[in-house]
């Protein structure tokens, strides 16, 4: 997978804030509305339990216990924070229960850089609906983390796509906007956009 690298010196007053001049077109994101986590789950940072087994980025999740887990959907976005290769987000599917969620996996050598205790938001969203973020969910000190438990049906068309963002930087990188008929729609993307699912394509922001 090709690397999009975000320069050390972007921050966010240097991001161009959605539909400014020179800003990407795509539909503005929207507040997440009032939702319910399933029970048991919390919003805020949800770790896999141990019988969830990770198999590859484009592998699957599958529970020990019982015939439903967590599954890899689409490609994932790599994240080049620095020159340094960050990590990678990828969207999850949980066929418990119908919900989305999104998985970073951070890079051991980025772990153990100048960078260790970096801070992670994570983001499940829809362009034909809203967007949730999670702010802070965790640091490099947790290698992968998992948040979301958004009903997949809850936009129409029914498609989403799993974010992440470093340290508050407003660069953001997006795994493939898969569409739960049954197709993945676009690829990941990525860039300084101020959270704009519409940013160019992975590797070329």
């Amino acid at each position: 997978m090709r690397l999009r690298t975000i320069a050390a010196a972007a921050v966010a007053a240097s991001a161009l804030a959605i539909g400014t001049a020179g800003a990407s077109t795509a539909a503005p994101v929207h507040a997440a509305p009032a939702h319910t986590a399933p029970a048991g789950v919390g919003r805020a940072l949800f770790q896999a339990p141990a019988p969830v087994l990770r198999s590859g980025i484009k592998g699957t999740h599958t529970d020990a216990a019982a015939s439903c887990g967590l599954e890899n959907i689409g490609a994932a976005g790599n994240y080049g924070y620095a020159g340094k290769d960050a990590g990678w987000v990828e969207q999850m599917y949980d066929t418990c229960n119908g919900t989305v969620w999104a998985h970073f996996e951070w890079t051991p050598s980025f772990q153990n850089s100048q960078y260790a205790g970096a801070s992670l938001d994570l983001a499940v969203g829809s362009p034909y609906d809203y967007t949730a973020w999670a702010n802070n969910v965790a640091t490099t000190g947790t290698s992968d983390v998992y948040w979301g438990g958004y009903n997949h049906g809850d936009p129409s068309p029914d498609a989403w796509r799993a974010g992440a963002e470093i340290n508050n930087n407003s660069c953001d990188e997006w795994g493939t906007l898969h569409w739960y008929g049954g197709a993945d729609w676009d690829g990941p993307r990525g860039g300084c956009f101020g959270h704009d699912q519409g940013a160019p394509a992975s590797g070329q922001g």
